[in-house]
């Protein structure tokens, strides 16, 4: 049963720290999750996607916590350390995808969680019952940067961009292409060559895009929308301006 284990002391011990309030509701809240996942995989196997995703939340707001707690509690600041979980959008996921269905104890744990994390809790606070994660790539002259690219291996981790992001990825429609080589290149045609090259380039996920003007509609219309990296490969074709 959830909430009832033979490990009830550390909880019964961080409700009574909360009370005084020593140690904030969302950490306690945490805690507890930490502790039900701890006490059911003794005797089940967790390996459904989802609760992947969850356990991935929990923990990265657990090393969220610490060191918000580390710096409340003795003024000891663990910036220098720098604790980093993989962010879940780069856990590569396994070979093959099979239907996964939960059992009992899987569905009771993810109702616990949700109870835990209704959505309530302020996203800005210094303690978190879970963290989401969300990835976004942007240019940055950091040494600590994490380095990432654009590929077609269909091994590679995939990561899920919003509309915004394709946008700001890929901003150049078909005329914007255009006129960018008009400008860019010496006695540049709109004809066969430059459509040949500009077609071999739609399938290349580094230069292209190829979205629906309508999402949700699988018959909508198709639209390419291009990287200004994609020069790059016209240039191998045609001679710069002066």
């Amino acid at each position: 049963m959830i909430g009832e284990s033979s490990h009830a002391h550390p909880r019964l011990l961080a409700k009574k720290l909360t009370e005084q309030k020593v140690l904030d509701e969302a950490c306690r809240k945490n805690l507890g999750a930490l502790a039900e996942l701890r006490d059911t995989s003794v005797h089940f196997y967790h390996r459904s996607p989802e609760l992947e995703e969850r356990v991935q939340e929990i923990g990265m707001a657990a090393v969220k916590n610490f060191v918000a707690a580390a710096q409340d509690w003795f003024k000891e600041d663990l910036s220098r350390f720098n604790f980093y979980i993989m962010p879940l959008s780069f856990i590569s996921p396994p070979p093959t995808t099979e239907a996964i269905e939960l059992n009992k104890e899987e569905k009771n744990f993810l109702r616990y969680l949700a109870r835990l994390d209704s959505g309530e809790s302020d996203p800005n606070g210094k303690y978190s019952v879970a963290i989401n994660v969300e990835v976004r790539f942007v240019r940055s002259k950091s040494t600590t940067a994490t380095p990432v690219r654009v590929t077609n291996n269909p091994n590679a981790p995939a990561v899920r961009l919003t509309n915004e992001q394709i946008r700001e990825r890929y901003p150049w429609d078909y005329a914007r292409l255009t006129e960018e080589c008009k400008n860019r290149y010496d006695g540049f045609k709109v004809d066969k060559q430059y459509h040949a090259i500009r077609k071999g380039l739609l399938d290349d996920k580094r230069y292209c895009y190829v979205r629906r003007l309508d999402p949700d509609n699988p018959k909508s219309a198709k639209k390419p929308f291009f990287n200004p990296n994609i020069l790059k490969e016209f240039d191998k074709h045609y001679t710069s301006k002066p």
